[in-house]
């Protein structure tokens, strides 16, 4: 039971910070979920888009790292993979674009991915026709 409730402590507060702008109660709640152990490779790289959503450079090194950790757990987990691309787009743009295809292919037509992968696109490849 407590490694659901971690869970769920993580999903609010990615939920928290995403779409109610509310950076600062996301992060109790994220440190909430993960000072339990179990919590998941998703909940992990969420954390790493918090952090890199709401560190600036000075949490830059350690959103990547905890995307890297969070990939190692699971290569598969095609938010995560969307999240770290979205992370180093300005600065590795062909990486960025490799993680994007491997998202696609492992969600397929997942409305997130490829929302983000159409955002990617435009603003950073700016390829309008392929957005």
């Amino acid at each position: 039971a407590l490694d659901v409730y971690a869970e769920s402590c993580c999903r609010l507060a990615n939920f928290l910070d995403e779409i109610c702008g509310l950076g600062e109660e996301a992060g109790m709640l994220f440190e909430e979920g993960l000072s339990v152990s179990g919590v998941s490779a998703f909940a992990k790289g969420k954390h790493a888009a918090f952090l890199s959503r709401n560190g600036g450079s000075a949490k830059a090194e350690e959103a990547t790292a905890k995307f890297k950790a969070a990939l190692a757990e699971d290569a598969g987990n095609a938010e995560c993979l969307v999240d770290y691309a979205l992370h180093i787009a300005e600065e590795d743009t062909p990486g960025a674009a490799a993680l994007f295809k491997t998202a696609i292919e492992r969600a397929g037509e997942d409305s997130r991915v490829l929302g983000e992968h159409a955002f990617f696109l435009e603003k950073v490849e700016r390829d309008w026709d392929a957005a």
